[in-house]
């Protein structure tokens, strides 16, 4: 009798086990759906906002169409919570969010990496990092570079975590569950829940 309930809760183990695992890579599946159309999203609108800043920026009061443009932009872009278009010395010269335009992010890890890539094909996604404002969150960045293939900036858009953390939420059936999206560096990005406070943790 007790090998046969052995055996039985061994079977019964192993098919949660499978169940879990199928359920997991489904839940995987979504989320890695999402951030692609989200990735690809912003990486084209990034490219139409590098190729519209020459001209809104020509005008006589340049700097705020370029700010309203941008909030229109990102009030009709689902996940990102802020974008900003910083000049070649690392100063913020125009956003949707007007705290933020005049800071200078010459010293920090997105201004070097970016002025070092110089690429403006390629879609930069940041380690995770805490924003001025206090939000733990990563950034989308292109490179801008002048008529003469010189670094001259870039526009970063900035993720939403309340939008992800929607989506995080939506995966949850356990009320013991954790959910997180976890960077390519190791650092966790995005928690729900996370009564721990562990986002931005490195998991190596």
């Amino acid at each position: 009798v007790g090998v046969y309930i052995g055996i039985d809760l061994y079977e019964k183990h192993q098919h949660i086990a499978v169940r879990e695992r199928e359920r997991l890579t489904r839940n995987t599946d979504i989320v890695e759906a999402n951030l692609s159309r989200r990735l690809g999203t912003t990486s084209k609108t990034l490219d139409a906002i590098c190729a519209e800043l020459p001209s809104l920026l020509s005008q006589v009061d340049g700097t705020a169409r370029v700010n309203r443009h941008l909030q229109l932009m990102t009030t009709a872009m689902a996940g990102v919570r802020s974008i900003v278009v910083v000049d070649a010395d690392g100063v913020t010269i125009a956003s949707n969010r007007q705290e933020l335009v005049g800071l200078n992010a010459h010293d920090g890890e997105r201004y070097q990496t970016l002025r070092k890539g110089g690429n403006p094909e390629i879609l930069y996604v940041s380690p995770p990092f805490k924003t001025p404002l206090g939000v733990y969150t990563i950034a989308l960045g292109k490179v801008i570079l002048d008529a003469s293939g010189r670094f001259n900036g870039y526009v970063l858009a900035i993720l939403d975590p309340e939008y992800f953390g929607v989506l995080l939420s939506s995966l949850l059936y356990a009320p013991d569950m954790r959910t997180s999206i976890v960077h390519g560096d190791g650092k966790i990005a995005f928690r729900v829940p996370d009564p721990e406070g562990v986002t931005g943790n490195d998991l190596n």
